[in-house]
């Protein structure tokens, strides 16, 4: 996999630590598009991802949804 490495767990702890969306979102825009949907498909766990795109402003999730599987 050519993802940066720990993206997967930067995210989770910007998750878990309950920081204001803002923070998460901030972290998430600076991400290339087919990182983040790679780290959303193979590191991070449902709920995880569903965090994640409420973070996300609707531009950069809709650049991101079409990187994920049909299941994801």
């Amino acid at each position: 996999s050519s993802l940066p490495t720990g993206l997967g767990n930067r995210i989770r702890q910007l998750l878990v630590l309950k920081q204001n969306r803002y923070t998460l979102r901030r972290f998430l825009t600076r991400l290339n598009f087919a990182d983040l949907s790679e780290a959303l498909e193979t590191e991070l766990v449902e709920e995880e991802a569903i965090q994640c795109f409420a973070a996300m402003s609707s531009g950069q999730a809709a650049e991101v949804l079409p990187g994920l599987s049909e299941e994801r």
